[in-house]
């Protein structure tokens, strides 16, 4: 196993996958055997035993599900922004990279491959993008050098940021500055001069953003 930590952010109410979601959060569905989550923990296993989830929106279901498929360390983050979870993160995953991936973003990808180019890059935060046009998903803008320079829902520069990062956190000055938003983190990163675009890509990947998106899942769940 690689020695990096994974987060899971697993903890939105899902409002565009109504009416699914007023009985079951969105990470769990579409059933708790074959989730969205378990397919993402499932897929973390494969590199790190290091998975933590945050919940929120219906705290005992999650925490249910978490017993079942076998996840102890998880940060409750009810009504916070989606960036809150890294004030709460303890100190000894400071001292390497934290893999970072949403409930809803699945996707074939190396991460041996990703982690190595981290090293391989000054150890600079990355987000992974994709060509797919598909959700509603933060667009990059980059420079020659592959830095990042904005990331924003309205101005389309290429590539969509495919859900997954890699964080640094020693460049986030966790504990001198508080998060709510992941656009924070991002500006913080920006104007550090330490936020690139991967040169990796998924070999596959889907957005489930609305209840249609569910028919997507035969091809990875």
């Amino acid at each position: 196993m690689n020695n990096f930590s994974s987060v899971i952010m697993a903890a939105g109410y899902g409002r565009r996958m109504l009416p699914l979601t007023e009985s079951t959060p969105k990470p769990l569905l579409p059933n708790l055997s074959n989730s969205l989550l378990l397919y993402q923990i499932n897929f973390l296993r494969k590199y790190t035993s290091n998975v933590c989830v945050t919940i929120g929106y219906q705290k005992e279901k999650m925490l249910e599900a978490l017993s079942l498929y076998g996840i102890n360390d998880f940060i409750y983050s009810k009504d916070k922004g989606n960036a809150f979870w890294l004030n709460k993160l303890e100190k000894n995953k400071f001292s390497s990279p934290i893999v970072v991936i949403t409930s809803d973003n699945l996707m074939d990808i190396d991460l041996n491959l990703l982690i190595q180019e981290y090293f391989s890059k000054d150890e600079m935060s990355l987000i992974v993008p994709t060509e797919s046009k598909e959700g509603t998903h933060d667009k990059i803008e980059i420079n020659n050098n592959n830095e990042i320079l904005s990331m924003n829902y309205q101005k389309f520069a290429g590539k969509i940021a495919s859900g997954l990062q890699i964080l640094n956190l020693k460049d986030l000055n966790i504990g001198d500055v508080e998060f709510n938003d992941f656009h924070e983190v991002w500006s913080l990163l920006i104007n550090k001069k330490r936020l690139i675009v991967s040169d990796l890509q998924p070999k596959n990947w889907i957005s489930v953003d609305k209840v249609d998106d569910l028919n997507k899942l035969d091809n990875f769940i």
